[in-house]
């Protein structure tokens, strides 16, 4: 009987104290049963925590297994660490910054975070979570794309939940947070959910962006996705999903806006939009350019309305760190939050990421060396180009060593004709066997006669070889010495340049001479001011570092010779590599979807198409035409072709009168 009666006050009180589970108990029941079920296990989650609930006097700390918490508020950190399952990172708010406030090391984001506000007035709970959410962002491993559930304590007994609820998600939002849920209690006055018995509930909330054309990225209204039921130990209601992807690939025309400027090939020219409107603000529209293309494509695949802003102002392109701290160009107009992407061949570079995010690369470039192409070498110069300065050393020295040995073989042979004794004789003849030219008499001696036929197989060779490369250089004497590489661009002492809004790219390159680069570079801005490829393509004093995509663009059309040839040239290989991007503002919803319609493009190829079109209608503007000659086919030697010769035979037509004058004057004197 007794066992009976002791049994009966056990269940008693166990049903009592079940039954006496304070709101706070219920709130971290209902805290654990969302992480267990929302978060990835083994992720860091982030609990914040305001002044009044940690005690410890550290405001970053991570809890260990055998923490003792004393109060029951303080529950929540200790039995989520008891559940062994994810590590737990406390914060408490207050005025220094978290101990892994951003320090130059990378530091893993987290994936989750829980947020506590307690507050005794429905009109503090703003503020608070507001104070929470940029300490918390002062962190390195601040993630406003994680999942967040953000809980409200509120001890007054009247306010309205949903109007808490609500404001709480338009504070939410400005920080970019979407994958968030607001736990409030429902108030006695608006309790609009009460099941069996007038039982009290916490409402689970949140809000889906992006729902109509005046619906996109503030907060209009609250769903109630969920509740928690307080009976007994508590439980879901309809134990949904609390974070539904909300970012679809149909965003209803929400208006997205572009900030660029004209660049070859990428984006086109501009046009001012009208407006009805006249206090509206300014917009412009492009209508040609790859990026552009590429851009509306994603606006138009994911629904989103693209408006563009007038380029910037003052020549600051793409954008920098002004004198007085702000950023100014495309830059500016991203981080303050004018536009939402930007654009305009801009390179990914880590620097930038730490203030904008950045889309898939959608456009690989190298970054080269150019100086202008080699010229022809003037045909007058073609002849003495057959052999090289060595060889026709050689032939000079045969040719008087030929001269010396005739006289002096002759003075040995009394025999030998009188011709070959003079010094004048011996010349010319030498000279004459040397130009294929019959000599008035052969020498009798056998020595004489010996040597003379050497000389003359000797000439014969050197003929045969120099007519056989003779018409190939009248035809085509070769070309001048280009440079081809950095170290010879340098050593040339000629000016180089290249855009200055790359200084930084540069820097940051491995090459040795890099810092010589960026002392001496001259600034080549974009619509060639000043006319830099004006200097290397006709005046050959000049190297450009300039993007390979670009410059094959350009030499589609401008810088050709008469012949459809390209007057710049490559120099030496890659420099550096480029890959460029979207940029778009810190923390972007729209990022995935972005990436996901890019690279579902770039598989297409539909790119690749766009970029070859251009350069196709580019070369149809050109209207340029070359004749291309193949292998076997005839020239027709012109007067032109005939310049090395010419060169050679007025010369020496020149001297020959002058001789014969002087020949005459002197027999004429010396009759007298």
């Amino acid at each position: 009987m007794l066992f009976f009666v002791f049994l009966s006050i056990s269940c008693w009180m166990l049903y009592t104290a079940v039954a006496n589970m304070t709101d706070v108990q219920h709130l971290v029941a209902c805290l654990i049963a969302i992480s267990y079920k929302h978060f990835t296990p083994g992720s860091n989650i982030a609990l914040s925590l305001p002044k009044r609930v940690q005690d410890n006097n550290n405001p970053h700390a991570t809890l260990a297994l055998n923490s003792t918490i004393n109060n029951p508020e303080d529950s929540l950190p200790l039995e989520l660490q008891r559940m062994a399952v994810w590590p737990i990172t406390v914060f408490r708010h207050c005025d220094e910054s978290p101990a892994d406030s951003f320090d130059g090391k990378r530091q893993e984001s987290h994936k989750s975070y829980i947020i506590v506000v307690y507050s005794e007035e429905e009109d503090d709970v703003t503020e608070d979570v507001a104070e929470q959410l940029q300490f918390l962002s002062y962190s390195a491993s601040w993630n406003p794309r994680a999942r967040f559930v953000v809980t409200a304590v509120i001890k007054a007994q009247l306010y309205d939940s949903q109007e808490t609820a609500k404001n709480l998600l338009q504070e939410i939002s400005l920080w970019k947070i979407f994958d968030v849920v607001v736990i409030v209690k429902a108030s006695a006055t608006h309790n609009t959910e009460k099941i069996k018995n007038d039982i009290q509930n916490f409402q689970i909330n949140t809000w889906f962006p992006y729902q109509a054309p005046d619906r996109c990225s503030n907060v209009h209204e609250v769903t109630l996705l969920e509740s928690w039921l307080m009976e007994g130990k508590g439980r879901l209601s309809k134990n949904t999903n609390l974070f539904p992807n909300k970012i679809k690939y149909d965003l209803n025309g929400c208006t997205i806006t572009a900030a660029t400027f004209p660049v070859d090939i990428a984006v086109g020219p501009y046009r001012y939009v009208d407006k009805n409107d006249s206090t509206a603000t300014p917009s412009v529209t492009y209508e040609s350019g790859t990026e552009v293309r590429l851009i509306k494509s994603v606006a138009e695949k994911l629904n989103l309305t693209l408006r563009f802003l007038p380029p910037p102002s003052k020549n600051e392109k793409w954008g920098d760190l002004a004198e007085d701290g702000t950023f100014t160009g495309l830059l500016g107009d991203v981080v303050y939050g004018r536009a939402d992407v930007g654009f305009a061949v801009w390179p990914l570079h880590p620097k930038l990421l730490v203030i904008m995010d950045a889309t898939k690369s959608y456009l690989g470039d190298d970054w080269v060396w150019w100086v202008p192409c080699a010229k022809k070498v003037p045909r007058w110069k073609s002849i003495s180009m057959v052999f090289l300065p060595s060889t026709w050393s050689a032939l000079l020295v045969s040719v008087i060593f030929a001269v010396v040995i005739i006289p002096c073989m002759v003075t040995r042979e009394p025999s030998e004709l009188k011709i070959y004794r003079n010094c004048g004789n011996s010349v010319s003849t030498v000279w004459a066997t040397f130009l294929g030219v019959s000599i008035p008499r052969m020498p009798k001696t056998v020595p004489v006669r010996t040597f003379l036929i050497s000389w003359i197989w000797y000439c014969l060779a050197i003929n045969t070889i120099f007519q056989t490369f003779l018409i190939s250089f009248l035809i085509e004497p070769g070309l001048q010495h280009q440079m081809n590489s950095l170290q010879e661009i340098l050593a040339s002492e000629k000016k180089y340049g290249y855009n200055e809004w790359f200084d930084m790219v540069v820097r940051d390159t491995e090459d040795e001479f890099s810092e010589t680069i960026l002392r001496n570079r001259v600034a080549c801005n974009e619509g060639n001011e000043p006319p830099c490829l004006d200097w290397v393509a006709h005046h050959d004093n000049f190297s450009l570092l300039c993007s390979r995509a670009l410059l094959q663009y350009i030499l589609t059309r401008e810088y050709l010779d008469k012949n459809g040839k390209p007057l710049i040239c490559q120099a030496g290989g890659l420099f550096f590599p480029v890959n460029y991007v979207t940029y778009m503002a810190k923390w972007n919803p729209l990022l995935n979807r972005f990436n996901d319609i890019i690279t579902r493009l770039l598989e297409s190829g539909i790119s690749d198409k766009w970029i070859e079109s251009g350069l196709y209608l580019q070369r149809v503007h050109a209207r340029t035409s070359s004749r291309r000659v193949g292998v076997g086919e005839y020239y027709d030697i012109s007067l032109e072709h005939s310049q090395g010769i010419f060169a050679i035979l007025l010369p020496g037509t020149i001297l020959s009168v002058m001789v014969f004058f002087l020949e005459v004057f002197y027999h004429m004197f010396s009759l007298k």
